[in-house]
This record gives structure tokens, sequence and C-alpha cells, in this order.
């Protein structure tokens, strides 16, 4: 297994403020995890079937950049929770988990 950083593409979804008038403004977010997987499908895979607003089909999976931080690594594919994340901070002090460097196909590009 391996330790991935999945970050998934802008997505938005309507917030209402008032379901009853339909009244409601759109907010723009993306999938960020650190995630323990075989291979980057699976980790992909992972944080996509978390979402649960694409409806289980596949055609609405959004375009994720996937980066593996940390080999050859013991246990089952998961979604690191809080506690599990703060447990490869103090394992692996020099690995930065959240750089994802440039990544243009989902709108991210490193500044120099």
């Amino acid at each position: 297994m391996n330790l991935y950083l999945v970050v998934s593409e802008p997505l938005s979804k309507i917030v209402y403020e008032d379901w009853f008038n339909q009244a409601g403004h759109e907010e723009t977010y993306r999938l960020a995890e650190l995630v323990v997987a075989r291979n980057y499908s699976q980790a992909r895979w992972l944080v996509w079937e978390l979402e649960d607003t694409f409806g289980g089909d596949i055609v609405n999976m959004p375009r994720f950049a996937v980066r593996k931080k940390v080999a050859d690594i013991e246990g089952p594919a998961q979604i690191l929770n809080t506690a599990e994340c703060q447990e490869f901070y103090k394992a692996y002090p020099k690995v930065d988990f959240w750089a994802l460097g440039d990544a243009e196909h989902i709108g991210i590009r490193e500044v120099a």
C-alpha cells in the first residue's frame, strides 16, 4: 500500500438559505484527502466514493490530481481521519503531505 494525496478539480453545489423559496447561492470547493491505497486508481475511487453528490455514475466522476507521498506502508485501503494523519506527520516529518505541485488539468499551477 501507498499513501496518496488526492485533490479534485473545482466542484460546485447550491447551498440553500431558504429551501421553500429556492433561495440560495453556489459554493465552489475541492475534494482533498490523504488516502492509503494500492494504486492511483483506487485512491481516486475512494475519494470519489466519499462524495455522494454524483449519484454513483462514473461518468460524473470529476478529474483528480493524485500524488504518491509515502510508499510501502501497512494498512487497509482507506481515507485517513485526523488522528491517522497526525500519526503520519510524526512518522514522516520531512514529507510535505499537502504539496500538490503543478496540476494544470485541474486548474492548479505552482507559482515559483
